[in-house]
């Protein structure tokens, strides 16, 4: 019932190969929450409010332009791909010469490696005391940031520099593995193992499902044991678009995990 109202819906809605719209959810009346993406061979539709399990596929007949849209799909997954930030969000932060509380902060969270080598561009914002983790697309021009208080008692302790909704991502170029983790020092502190993702929000955003979809062929969902439910609540968002995944229910965060425990604890020799 739930699939024929949405098919309908979308049937009214012209949608062009390629491209995404955004709908209120006919069935729990979620404002905006329903996203539809025509990918040529199929359209895939989702709904993004928590207790909505709204889902499918529908099948499209190719056409000769739906195989020429196909070969660019990349420019449909990185459509929130643009640069949020502007001077004022950046001005007040340094690359060098970093306080004493940072290096402590990077080396207590085991980001030293990812940051020496490049894998995570760590900043320091001097004039809100935070480190930066920040967030870039492949031409290495920044997107979004978010920043660590670095006061022991400052609220909040993470900060969102710009509204993209995007998660932050560090790893190398090369892995199809993603583990999402709590934060982004961990995400940080595994990079050199897998990719890790940090979702930055309690809720799985459009535009992190996409970047997990279409990057990554394997899937970890890596929180505490607190966060349990949210894990499966993860995973059954992610299962209508990513085929192998899997949760890792974790004793301690990764950030503190010892160096030579983390293959074992992320299941990189199942």
């Amino acid at each position: 019932m739930n699939y024929s109202i949405v098919s309908s819906l979308i049937s009214y809605n012209k949608i062009d190969t390629g491209t995404s719209k955004r709908f209120n959810c006919p069935i729990c009346e979620g404002i905006n929450s329903l996203s539809v993406t025509n990918f040529g061979d199929c359209i895939k539709f989702n709904c993004f409010k928590a207790s909505c399990n709204v889902k499918g596929v529908i099948k499209n007949e190719l056409s000769n332009k739906s195989f020429k849209i196909i070969d660019n799909l990349p420019n449909i997954k990185n459509s929130t791909d643009k640069i949020v930030l502007n001077k004022e969000d950046t001005k007040y932060w340094r690359t060098a010469m970093f306080p004493a509380d940072l290096d402590r902060y990077i080396t207590n969270n085991n980001c030293s490696y990812a940051y020496k080598s490049g894998l995570a561009d760590i900043r320091y914002d001097y004039q809100k005391n935070r480190a930066v983790f920040v967030i870039k697309n492949s031409r290495n021009e920044v997107l979004d940031a978010t920043g660590r208080a670095l006061y022991t008692d400052a609220l909040p302790k993470w900060y969102r520099y710009g509204r993209s909704r995007l998660p932050y991502v560090c790893g190398t170029k090369h892995s199809r593995h993603a583990v999402v983790v709590e934060d982004c020092a961990s995400a940080t502190a595994i990079s050199h193992l897998v990719t890790g993702v940090a979702l930055l929000g309690t809720h799985l955003t459009e535009e992190a499902e996409k970047v997990l979809s279409s990057k990554f062929d394997r899937v970890s969902v890596a929180l505490d044991k607190d966060a349990t439910m949210k894990s499966l609540s993860l995973i059954k968002q992610l299962k209508w678009s990513i085929a192998n995944l899997n949760i890792i229910i974790l004793e301690r965060d990764l950030k503190n995990e010892d160096k030579g425990n983390l293959k074992g604890v992320l299941k990189l020799n199942d």
